[in-house]
């Protein structure tokens, strides 16, 4: 099977930076753990070979332990502007996309679509109402659900991968972040309605 390199490189960064800003506490990742972020799609040789590629484009960085182990590695400032341009990139580029990726349709004359901007705008208010999520935090969940309900708004289809980047992740992550139960009902509204709006 025929595997684009740069398309590969873009996944792997994709999934390195969601995981970073969805998690409290995960900064570095191994090889294995990278593979594992990427489904175990790529050999380790083959993501040995991506990581030495983002490294020279100055995406990623590696981190040597003194104890010798394993190295990680973590997204750069360059990185995390790149995979946000591959996620919006994602998002509205609705060419050459994966017959596996099932396309969801748009139309003013949905009502699930109307609803799920209204929830989706609820969450992203609860986010922001939260005392417990942190300020950058914040902002990358509620970049993420912005960018979805303005595509959402625009009526174009989108693929089933950019609702998981723009809604279930950055969704994922708030309920996680947010401790307040009022506020995480509007999250929790948001998940259903999305559930609902590609029928899942």
């Amino acid at each position: 099977m025929f595997i684009n390199f740069k398309s590969s490189k873009e996944l792997v960064l994709i999934r390195i930076y969601e995981k970073i800003y969805s998690s409290d506490d995960q900064e570095y990742f191994f090889v294995s753990e990278i593979r594992q972020l990427c489904a175990d799609e790529f050999s380790t040789i083959f993501t040995r070979k991506i990581i030495a590629d983002l490294i020279h484009d100055q995406t990623l960085s590696a981190m040597f332990f003194d104890d010798d182990s394993e190295t990680g590695y973590t997204i750069t400032a360059k990185g995390i502007a790149a995979a946000e341009r591959y996620i919006a990139k994602q998002s509205a580029d609705l060419v050459a996309v994966p017959a596996a990726d099932r396309m969801v349709g748009l139309g003013d004359n949905r009502t699930d679509t109307a609803n799920l901007i209204e929830a989706l705008e609820n969450a992203a208010d609860a986010v922001r109402a939260s005392n417990t999520v942190p300020e950058q935090e914040k902002w990358w969940i509620q970049t993420h659900i912005q960018s979805g309900i303005d595509l959402l708004k625009k009526g174009k289809a989108v693929t089933l991968s950019a609702v998981r980047s723009l809604f279930l992740s950055p969704l994922n992550a708030a309920w996680k972040a947010v401790a307040e139960d009022n506020l995480r009902k509007a999250i929790e509204i948001a998940v259903k309605a999305i559930r609902v709006w590609i029928g899942y």
